[in-house]
């Protein structure tokens, strides 16, 4: 619902962007349409193969391909919910490590709660970890439980993340 709702508003004032926006709606459609984690007959998390392989299984050669067309981006948003079992306080989540650059964009988020967590946490086989290690800044939101839309957490997200592409000089409004 996020990506809708920001494909929605940027196109109906697309003559405003200062620059590009990118969305990805879903980094794993497949698991998604088998309301699966992993990549369906790969038995492989998708979020657990990063940064992929050019030379590697199809599913490595996605996550390759997916990182290296973010790579050099000015901000990714890696936008997760959580299992059916566990509903997610809405939140950024930043690895210590990258606490000096990435706590800044995040309070533009529109979240209350950014957790700076140890280093030691974060699997280095994540979207998130793969690209900050390339020098490219990406924050990871969690919020809700997997399988629901929460509106009103949606359109919060996505009012912070106009405020944070005001904030970067993307965004005019």
């Amino acid at each position: 619902m996020v990506c809708y709702e920001m494909a929605r508003r940027l196109a109906a004032h697309v003559g405003d962007i200062c620059g590009s926006v990118e969305i990805y709606p879903a980094l794993n459609p497949l698991g998604i349409d088998t309301i699966q984690r992993g990549i369906p007959n790969f038995d492989l998390d998708m979020n657990r193969i990063f940064p992929g392989d050019k030379n590697g299984s199809v599913a490595e050669q996605m996550a390759y391909a997916i990182v290296e067309d973010l790579k050099g981006a000015d901000l990714v948003i890696d936008i997760h919910s959580s299992n059916l079992y566990l509903r997610e306080t809405p939140q950024v989540r930043i690895n210590v490590l990258d606490e000096e650059r990435l706590v800044p964009l995040a309070k533009q988020l529109n979240i209350d709660f950014i957790w700076i967590h140890d280093a030691a946490t974060v699997l280095e086989a994540t979207l998130a970890h793969s690209l900050n290690s390339t020098g490219t800044p990406c924050v990871v939101v969690e919020m809700g439980v997997g399988q629901r839309i929460n509106h009103k957490m949606c359109y919060r997200l996505v009012d912070g993340i106009f405020n944070l592409m005001n904030h970067l000089g993307v965004w005019p409004g």
